[in-house]
């Protein structure tokens, strides 16, 4: 009698095991147990392995869910198979007001709360930006001394522009500044620059920082465009936070009303977070809504994000896998295999509306004596479908997956491909240095797999990737930092096998 009504409280604080078997905890959001955190704690009381069930509907996230060594053997998964549920990283933004000026405005209680990302019914509005399609352009260097102090290295640090551009520099309001915003185009590569100081004599702009890459040298008429200043906000789909009045405005597209549409900003920067965690599984999750801001001094990235963190972030951490889950509307990689970490897999995923894709390994200047540069050592990619998104608007450093070292990494080839020595990039994009298949598919897409061996064990296969920037046609062709080849719009999910 005793072992029945001990049952029976255990069942309805959301515990339940049946001999022999995994520990089953119960999470839900009108259960006892409600919370990630709260089902991380209960399950670190159990004997594992344990299984925590998560019922269908919405667990909001202000803060990443922190795992370590105590959460090893536990299972998160979907109760029931046919409903993610969502582990949701925003807050919805409600009462818009029309004022005369056309412009729709939402109260925000916490003035201290910043953001760059808005999403409405599901799509990432543009934050204010000018110009409103196409680019600017940068038109020469700048000479030493324009700038108190700055006398070498110029271009490195400052650019000069055309005079009614120029312009558009001095109408941002100095309270604006800081947050706005200029986003160059190099190479291969973007930097996303805060401005530092002006000077009205030569149309000079001084950045924060230095750039990764120098301006003007590598591209005559260097092309830019400016963000996340009130004056940029002028044409419909736009948004701007104005922090100052405790604001957002919103510029709605024709007939659309915010009051009937479901608008979010994000607040945790980070999903997950897992250090020294192994045996962890997550199957039929959805993790949405991550917040991602950038650096005071800018982002001055050399390629391929090597320089921005994961919505998910795995170290040492081994048989970590993530199975029929979804991670989407973040400014950051989906996933981040940092080092230390092996055997684990993410399989048929929907990794969608991203900063960037998967990222696998650190980058170390110098390999130490003995030791495995990358953390992840053997990643397979297969069955790998793109679909071309004009809506979904990726931050400027967008890379499918990337694994990063120095070193060399020993390549199988498969059958109609010829292996080559992956090129000495301090990042590899992971299906540059073979040969293009013989069959191409519609678009370029040509059938490939690579394998990566250093002797572990991580797999990445059946996944969605939706990556695009202002419905530029992105990865048609062999270009750096990407990994797999999408198609035109009218070829959707086709595959890389």
């Amino acid at each position: 009698m005793v072992r029945i009504c001990s049952l029976l409280l255990l069942a309805l604080l959301g515990f339940s095991a049946s001999p022999g078997s995994a520990a089953e905890i119960k999470l839900s959001p009108s259960g006892p147990i409600r919370t990630p955190l709260q089902a991380r704690d209960a399950a670190r009381k159990e004997n594992k392995p344990v299984r925590i069930l998560v019922e269908p509907g919405e667990y909001p996230l202000s803060q990443a869910l922190e795992l370590e060594a105590a959460d090893s053997g536990v299972s998160w998964e979907a109760a029931d198979p046919k409903a993610k549920p969502v582990f949701h990283g925003g807050r919805r933004i409600t009462g818009w007001t029309q004022g005369k000026d056309g412009l729709w405005r939402a109260p925000i209680s916490d003035r201290n709360w910043r953001f760059i990302q808005l999403w409405v019914n599901g799509r990432r509005a543009t934050l204010a930006r000018t110009p409103n399609t196409g680019y600017f352009h940068i038109t020469e260097s700048v000479a030493p001394g324009v700038f108190p102090g700055l006398t070498e290295n110029m271009n490195y640090h400052a650019f000069a522009v055309r005079p009614e551009q120029y312009q558009i520099f001095q109408t941002i309001a100095p309270t604006e500044r800081d947050q706005a915003l200029i986003t160059v185009t190099h190479a291969w590569a973007v930097a996303q620059s805060r401005i530092a100081a002006l000077d009205d004599q030569t149309n000079a702009v001084k950045i924060r920082g230095k750039a990764a890459y120098p301006f003007v040298e590598f591209e005559p008429d260097q092309r830019y465009w400016m963000e996340n200043f009130r004056a940029a906000l002028d044409a419909p789909g736009e948004w701007y936070l104005d922090a100052g009045a405790g604001e957002v405005l919103y510029d709605a597209l024709p007939g659309e009303d915010p009051n009937q549409c479901e608008i979010i900003a994000p607040v945790a920067e980070q999903f997950l977070i897992a250090k020294g965690a192994s045996d962890l599984r997550f199957k039929g999750i959805s993790f949405q809504f991550g917040q991602y801001l950038y650096p005071a001094d800018g982002l001055h990235d050399q390629q391929a994000a090597t320089l921005t963190g994961g919505a998910i972030e795995v170290e040492n951490g081994q048989g970590v896998a993530f199975e029929d889950c979804e991670i989407s509307h973040t400014g950051r990689h989906a996933i981040y295999f940092k080092n230390g970490c092996s055997n684990s897999r993410v399989v048929h995923c929907n990794l969608h509306d991203l900063g960037a894709g998967v990222h696998l390994g650190t980058i170390l200047h110098h390999r130490p004596h003995g030791r495995k540069v990358l953390g992840v050592d053997l990643y397979r990619f297969r069955n790998v479908g793109g679909d071309l998104h004009r809506d979904a608007e990726l931050l400027d450093r967008q890379v499918g997956v990337g694994r990063y070292h120095r070193s060399r990494a020993e390549v199988d080839p498969l059958p109609h491909q010829v292996a080559a020595e992956p090129p000495h990039f301090p990042v590899e994009p992971i299906l540059d240095g073979l040969e293009r298949a013989p069959r191409p598919l519609r678009g370029g897409l040509r059938p490939r797999e690579l394998v990566v061996d250093h002797g572990g064990d991580e797999v990445l296969e059946h996944q969605m990737f939706f990556v695009d920037r202002l419905g530029r046609r992105v990865g048609l062709d062999l270009v750096p930092q990407r990994f797999v080849r999408f198609n035109d719009l009218d070829q959707r999910m086709a595959q890389v096998v």
